[in-house]
């Protein structure tokens, strides 16, 4: 996978016990990158007889 444009931020908030934080990832695309990869299911046509 390829991430197009990433980024990242942060949400924090005040507790009872101090401080809790998120982290989010931000994206424009995601990109899957298949060359080679085992998995790849990509019907190839049909096979000659």
């Amino acid at each position: 996978m390829e991430l197009v444009n990433p980024g990242a931020d942060t949400v924090s908030r005040k507790t009872y016990t101090g401080a809790d934080a998120d982290w989010y990832v931000k994206v424009e695309d995601i990109v899957l990158k298949n060359a080679g990869n085992p998995w790849n299911h990509t019907p190839q046509g049909q096979p000659k007889k």
